[in-house]
């Protein structure tokens, strides 16, 4: 609480962390929604990543799609990569926007590059079944590599299935 009143949003995130899992802290779902947007407001992209995960999914608020993918976009701008991921995962579906792969692959790369294996990973597995972009699965090997790398069992369990 006082990492976030000196305007550190991290600080924020994580009491809104505890207040979600009841972490040192009776359970308030309406308490972490509060704390997640000042994290946000403070520049704090996990905050957005984690009210935006809240909003898709109706915890603690009002079940909202089109807002959990702006919280998302904004968390993925403030270098949170799970933002990117969340969101491309969306736009793969087409839940709450107009499914497009081709955006949802543009997301999964920025969340790679910004440390996030899962996004390497997805963005794998459009490579080696050409969802959205030619079928490669020479690329997709290294994605799954780098994926690997930044710590994905899954992407470890499809290089195996690949031989390697």
């Amino acid at each position: 609480l006082k990492a976030g009143e000196l305007g550190d949003g991290k600080g924020y995130a994580s009491l809104g962390a505890n207040y979600q899992d009841g972490d040192g802290v009776a359970t308030d779902l309406v308490k972490a929604n509060e704390y997640y947007l000042k994290a946000g407001e403070l520049r704090n992209g996990r905050g957005y990543s984690n009210l935006g995960f809240n909003y898709e999914n109706g915890i603690g608020i009002a079940k909202d799609v089109a807002k959990a993918n702006e919280l998302y976009l904004k968390a993925g701008e403030r270098g949170d990569a799970w933002g990117y991921v969340f969101l491309g995962i969306n736009y793969e579906k087409g839940n709450g926007v107009v499914k497009d792969v081709t955006r949802a692959n543009e997301l999964y790369l920025k969340a790679g590059e910004l440390g996030n294996g899962w996004g390497y990973f997805k963005l794998g597995v459009n490579y080696a079944s050409g969802n959205g972009v030619p079928k490669d699965v020479a690329k997709a090997y290294e994605l799954y590599q780098k994926a690997a790398a930044l710590g994905s069992a899954e992407a470890l369990k499809r290089l195996k299935d690949l031989g390697t």
